[in-house]
């Protein structure tokens, strides 16, 4: 979990970057992908340690305002409430897809890749950012 601050200087908090199914690299998260020879979908690992909302949702997000995401992903359920137990649990090994049409929208551009938690107070948490070259 790591911390920012906003526009308006309020500390924010942020989940891990996300892994991908293609290379991340460099110091400040990047990955490139050539939409002409990707097959896709691009398929998004949320990290074990990312804290979220297990009787909430997680989903993958496109775009520079997590507050208001250029594309949002489908959302899955980020934990489930066992029978034995009182509370809900996070899953593990969480993932999410960004199919290529999405990324269609978005080619020739570099956008920003987030996951993002919603629960029941409906604000959402994002994870650190992943900057995406999308090439033709």
């Amino acid at each position: 979990m790591t911390y920012h601050r906003n526009g308006i200087g309020a500390l924010i908090m942020e989940n891990p970057v996300p892994g991908l199914t293609i290379t991340v690299t460099g110091p400040f998260d990047q990955a490139e992908i050539s939409l002409s020879t990707f097959t896709g979908p691009l398929v998004v690992f949320i990290p074990e340690d990312a804290r979220l909302f297990p009787e909430g949702t997680v989903y993958a997000i496109l775009g520079a305002d997590p507050e208001e995401p250029a594309w949002s992903g489908d959302k899955i359920s980020a934990g489930e409430c066992p029978e034995d137990a009182q509370d809900y649990q996070q899953l593990p090994n969480l993932t999410v897809e960004v199919p290529k049409s999405a990324l269609e929208r978005f080619a020739d551009q570099t956008t920003l890749l987030r996951y993002q938690t919603i629960g029941e107070s409906s604000v959402p948490l994002s994870s650190a950012p992943i900057s995406l070259t999308i090439n033709r």
